[in-house]
């Protein structure tokens, strides 16, 4: 998986207990090569099964979602940062990572790295200029090959995506929603959604430890623990919402208000906010109402002789150690779900 590299003294400080233990984690790079066909691409049509990888721009701390499905114009790319605003009033993002073959072993990589005990991983980015009007850039910088010159590709650092989102809930859902949406245009009734994570972080532990590795462990366990409930009470929120305006207009429909006039509410663009968002309507707001039907969360139970490190040990015996645990957990959990489930449906009944 990972090799040691050579440690990096501290040039800054110059203090001897500050060295910088990395690895290298292109040994990883290769076993995924070895095991996995890159690039990655999936299409709804073919019935494959959509492949969401996060990762994030060290130097911006913005969130990359790199996808295995095509966008409505035909490619797959990835989109962040902030929308610049141009001349004739469209908008576009700051920065476009473009992968029209695919998903690649290396943007796998970007939303592995994680430091500090794995290195940065470089990636091709197109970064929008068109704010810094006739900058000069440095021979570093190219200019793109795309047919506007407002973009230049220059390499960008990325780390591993759970420093800002560890449980991608949010992520997943607007994709869907986009996908449905905005790809096969579809305005009500988008296929629902059945979730299922994954913690690999136990967030409940019965003893507070107090041995240094111990809390250490449990830092980390905190840190990368699934915080998704409350994006679920946000999404729940927002689809009550979605049911209100729609109430609200039926009810003016029904009390003699023109559709027209409702149009024209719903048609207006809403207010240029800056960051992540291209122009939308009221109508793209409102519309394209998802649903859930179930969110599923299978947690990995805590052991009392786990280490701090436990994310870097990869030996052999861990691993089926792991996978026996998994499988366990999974069918002990699947038990007691079906139990609550079939107890609810008669209550309901």
């Amino acid at each position: 998986m990972f090799t040691p590299m050579t440690p990096h003294g501290d040039i800054k400080f110059f203090d001897i207990q500050n060295t910088w233990y990395r690895f290298d984690i292109r040994p990883l790079k290769k076993s995924l090569e070895r095991f996995a066909k890159f690039p990655i691409a999936t299409e709804w049509e073919e019935g494959q099964p959509r492949l969401l990888l996060i990762s994030v721009d060290v130097a911006t701390s913005y969130q990359a979602v790199f996808d295995s499905y095509k966008r409505k114009d035909g490619t797959r790319c990835t989109e962040y940062g902030k929308h610049i605003k141009k001349d004739d009033g469209t908008t576009e993002f700051e920065y476009v990572i473009p992968y029209d073959e695919g998903i690649t072993s290396d943007h796998v990589i970007a939303s592995a790295a994680f430091p500090v005990n794995f290195d940065y991983v470089n990636l091709d980015v197109q970064k929008n200029d068109i704010s810094l009007g006739n900058k000069v850039f440095s021979n570093e910088t190219k200019i793109n090959k795309l047919e506007s010159n407002e973009y230049k590709v220059q390499q960008r650092k990325f780390w591993d995506g759970g420093l800002m989102n560890n449980t991608p809930l949010m992520s997943a859902i607007q994709k869907h929603r986009d996908y449905w949406y905005n790809m096969r245009g579809i305005a009500n009734n988008i296929p629902s959604l059945g979730i299922v994570i994954v913690n690999l972080h136990p967030s409940a532990q019965g003893e507070i430890p107090l041995d240094h590795d111990g809390v250490l462990n449990r830092n980390n366990d905190i840190i990368f623990s699934d915080r998704s409930i409350t994006e679920e009470g946000y999404l729940l929120l927002i689809s009550d919402y979605f049911d209100l305006v729609k109430q609200f207009t039926d009810l003016m429909i029904e009390t003699g208000i023109k559709k027209e006039k409702i149009d024209s509410i719903l048609d207006r663009e809403v207010r240029h906010h800056d960051m992540f968002y291209k122009l939308r309507t009221y109508r793209n707001i409102v519309e394209g109402r998802f649903n859930i039907t179930d969110i599923i969360r299978i947690e990995r139970k805590n052991d009392e002789d786990t280490i701090s490190n436990k994310t870097y040990d990869s030996s052999f015996k861990t691993i089926n150690e792991l996978l026996k645990q998994g499988y366990s957990d999974s069918i002990e959990f699947g038990k007691k779900y079906y139990q609550n489930k079939n107890k609810d449906e008669e209550i309901s009944k």
